[in-house]
């Protein structure tokens, strides 16, 4: 017997009473289907990071890392020269052994105002051993607090007179080598209102090396 004329013949729900339309039909499997996209999509985003973070971590095995400063060989007489146009204060290019490689070299404007003239070098050990770093920064005008942060935010621990000129001490060798950071020795010095900082990561000696460098710049007439 063919169903009665215009009656449903969609299975009968149970919420509805009667059986449902086609449209009724539809809805139900297109929130059905939305349903178990939805509850595969999560586990789906777990799996995609999951291997995400194995590729990155891949990566990070792989590529070659050191905990050496930088290699490269800057020529801080001929930055300091192109740099010259921004200041008439004489920029230093203090001599240095010939082993010492310059690793940066640059004139900024700090958010402070202060001009700063700076440059960094990896001297290498006698023996063999991990090399230090030195640098200075010439600070042109500068305030106690460009000092302060070129210092490490440390205080003066004494005075010193070294290389024909008197400079504030900061001797700071105790600390362990990972918490002083680049300026665990550094000396600083004031002359016509530029400040010289000079700092090193290991040994005093290297540092009072360059210090002597700079005082022999800032002896030497200007060009």
């Amino acid at each position: 017997m063919s169903p009665a004329a215009g009656k449903p013949s969609g299975r009968i729900v149970a919420e509805l009473g009667r059986p449902e339309t086609p449209e009724e039909t539809a809805a139900r499997e297109a929130e059905r289907s939305r349903t178990y996209r939805a509850a595969k999509t999560f586990p789906n985003l777990v799996w995609a990071l999951i291997f995400s973070l194995i590729a990155m971590l891949a990566i990070v095995l792989v590529v070659p890392r050191s905990n050496q400063p930088i290699d490269r060989n800057v020529n801080v007489a001929e930055v300091a020269q192109q740099s010259q146009v921004i200041t008439d204060v004489p920029l230093i290019a203090p001599s240095v052994p010939a082993e010492w490689k310059a690793n940066a070299a640059e004139a900024r404007q700090g958010a402070d105002g202060v001009l700063e003239w700076s440059a960094g070098y990896i001297v290498p050990g006698p023996n063999g051993e991990a090399a230090e770093f030195v640098g200075f920064s010439e600070g042109i005008q500068a305030n106690p607090t460009w000092t302060l942060e070129r210092t490490g935010q440390r205080q003066p621990t004494g005075e010193i007179d070294h290389a024909g000129l008197h400079w504030q001490e900061y001797d700071y060798t105790d600390l362990p080598e990972k918490e002083a950071g680049n300026s665990r020795y550094a000396l600083s010095t004031e002359r016509d209102g530029t400040t010289f900082v000079v700092y090193g990561s290991h040994s005093p000696e290297r540092v009072k090396e360059l210090a002597s460098a700079v005082a022999d710049a800032l002896k030497a007439p200007a060009k």
